[in-house]
């Protein structure tokens, strides 16, 4: 099977001089890496924001990068990178996307100690005075919460009394040994040892009393890594499922709003559990949008999606009728009255998400002379139209850009072509194709577009692989259409990749 695996997905489509190169690598989620002579255009899967950066012409391409993320890159360039091997090039501009989303970073430049206050520092900044709380709790969930707890004890050096979190498996060891670490969700799917993690996890929590902090940190891959079924619900029946539904193509947003209303912790649950005075949710996010009762399916935010919205989301993808009758009696049932219930102790605070990875990616690309254009930050579809459309997208672009008569009849025939696959797709045009066109005149080596979001695979048979290799191939064989032609041949490489995970599972 294949599918949701890994969650945040970093496309890239680079049109530069270079051979045409098809790769798929897993680490991230990059997605890919389109190259071809004047151009280079990134895409990633992660969330929904609009962070687009325009230049004017001739502007230099690092001029309406964020002062803050420029500075920090362009020391980070590497000079040896071959500028005229685009593969080298997507991936280095790659790179620079993922440092600036590594969690101890993130730690490090949205968390600080001033004596006992604790200041969260993002659009608005936030303080918690330590001194005001007995005991101070630390438990995480998903796929960075290891280093995001390690950075964070260094900073409260003998201010926790204890932290638990649970990792994947075969992630590395603890640097600090008051951590308590649990190893489990083997290809992201619930299984008994992430059970034994969230016990953990919830006995912390319901230790917590009305003096007390408790901090989560929660990262993609926090729902299967934090399974605890509504009984009569098995473990196994839950698994059985989860599985159905990532085989199907169900997006994470449909995923999981089913794993909320099959489990005690997700949609609130946690807090629900737990009497602590305070709590502060830090928060990687995954998915599209920042959608706080999706990232890691909502374990610190109210629930208030309709009774039956899971068991419709079952019924669209065909699979109400084969229920087992434990989680068909958990769907069926409503939910009890929690609304009296109140959440204004809890705080969830986003330190990081695919618009700090694509801005980053957009100022190493700056550095190496290639004008990036952030197109969005919410893509979404089967990875095997996306890739055919960003096929598509970086042969008309090359055409464009190394074509400027304005009645050519083959450039409006492209520009149409663009318009076509911009709106299909939903992501916005407005500016971009102007942008496009006026390439020629900027002081720039070539384009880099850069796409942030998440795709799906619906599998069919019994196919292996992920989002990368499928995407991949499916853009491999539109580009296979046109490798002749003289604005594609030896001029287009595409790189597909992901920020965390693997690429499928079987």
């Amino acid at each position: 099977m294949t599918a949701r695996i890994a969650k945040s997905i970093l496309h890239s489509t680079l049109l530069t001089p270079g051979r045409q190169q098809v790769v798929s690598k897993s680490s991230w989620q990059i997605r890919q890496l389109l190259c071809s002579e004047g151009f280079v255009r990134k895409m990633a899967t992660r969330k929904s924001v609009d962070t687009r950066v325009s230049f004017k012409t001739g502007e230099p391409p690092t001029s309406k990068i964020p002062v803050s993320v420029r500075k920090s890159f362009n020391s980070q360039t590497n000079k040896d990178v071959d500028t005229t091997d685009s593969l080298q090039l997507a991936k280095a501009i790659f790179f620079g996307g993922l440092e600036n989303v590594k969690p101890e970073k993130l730690i490090k430049s949205k968390v600080r100690l001033e004596g006992s206050i604790l200041k969260l520092e993002n659009e608005e900044e936030t303080s918690i005075d330590l001194s005001q709380y007995e005991k101070k709790y630390i438990v995480g969930f998903g796929k960075a919460c290891l280093p995001m707890a390690e950075n964070l004890l260094l900073l409260l050096q003998g201010k926790i009394n204890r932290c638990v979190v649970s990792v994947p498996v075969d992630f590395r060891q603890s640097r600090n040994a008051d951590i308590e670490v649990y190893p489990g969700g083997e290809h992201n799917i619930p299984d008994e040892a992430s059970l034994i993690a969230a016990t953990e996890i919830v006995d912390v929590a319901k230790s917590c009393t009305n003096k007390d902090l408790l901090i989560v940190l929660i990262t993609g891959g926090g729902s299967a890594l934090l399974p605890m079924p509504i009984p009569p619900v098995t473990l196994d029946e839950k698994q059985e499922l989860i599985k159905h539904l990532a085989k199907a193509g169900c997006t994470i947003n449909e995923l999981n709003t089913v794993r909320k209303r099959l489990s005690l912790v997700k949609g609130g649950g946690l807090v629900r559990l737990c009497n602590a005075k305070k709590i502060v949710s830090l928060i990687i996010s995954d998915v599209a949008g920042n959608p706080l009762d999706i990232i890691a399916s909502g374990t610190t935010v109210e629930d208030v999606d309709p009774p039956d919205a899971a068991l419709k989301i079952l019924e669209k993808f065909n699979l109400d009728e084969e229920l087992p009758p434990s989680i068909n009696e958990v769907l069926r049932k409503l939910p009890p009255a929690i609304s009296h219930f109140k959440f204004d102790h809890v705080t969830n605070f986003i330190i990081g998400d695919n618009r700090l990875a694509l801005e980053a990616a957009a100022a190493t690309a700056a550095n190496y002379g290639i004008h990036p254009i952030i197109v969005t930050t919410t893509m979404s579809g089967e990875a095997s139209e996306v890739g055919y459309d960003m096929a598509s997208l970086a042969e008309a672009i090359a055409y464009c850009i190394t074509h400027k008569e304005a009645d050519n009849s083959n450039v409006k025939a492209y520009m149409d072509t663009i318009t076509r696959i911009f709106k299909h797709n939903k992501w916005p045009l407005s500016g971009t194709m102007s942008e496009i066109l006026q390439i020629n005149e900027m002081p720039v080596k070539g384009v880099c577009l850069l796409f942030g979001g998440e795709t799906t695979v619906t599998v069919r048979g019994n196919g292996i692989g992920g989002r990368n290799q499928e995407l991949i191939l499916s853009a491999g064989t539109r580009l296979d259409i046109s490798r002749n032609l003289p604005h594609v041949k030896n001029k287009v490489a595409i790189l597909s990749a992901g920020s965390d995970g693997i690429d499928g599972f079987k």
